[in-house]
Formats: structure tokens, C-alpha cells, sequence
């Protein structure tokens, strides 16, 4: 009986272990996930900017080309 009880016990705390650490990993995941969406977001910005200021600056040299 005393050696159920113990081996419940352990038991029942390893499944709350698992649940804790089932939780943080989903935790960490979305967190990952939303960081790898921003980071993707950022670097659209980024590059969008640079196409605009190439197209600005192409624009400027067929302008001055062009007089």
C-alpha cells in the first residue's frame, strides 16, 4: 500500500511535470513564431525602402542624363 502511494505520487508529478514543460514549449513556440513573422515584416519594410530610394535615385540620373 505505502509503495503505491509513493509510486501514484511520482507518478501523478511527472504528468504535472510534462504538462509544465508541454505548456512553456508552446509558449516558446508562438513566441519564436511571432518573432520570425516580425523579423520577416522588417525585412519586407527594409526592402521595399531600398527599392524606393533605387527607383528615387534611378529616376534623378535619367533626369540629369537626359538635360
Amino acid at each position: 500500500m505505502f509503495k503505491k502511494r509513493i509510486i501514484n505520487k511520482i507518478f501523478n508529478e511527472a504528468i504535472k511535470s510534462s504538462k509544465t514543460l508541454n505548456e512553456e514549449y508552446e509558449t516558446m513556440r508562438v513566441r519564436n513564431a511571432k518573432h520570425i513573422i516580425e523579423t520577416h515584416q522588417m525585412m519586407n519594410q527594409k526592402r521595399n525602402e531600398f527599392q524606393k530610394h533605387k527607383e528615387e535615385i534611378e529616376t534623378a540620373f535619367r533626369f540629369i542624363r537626359s538635360k
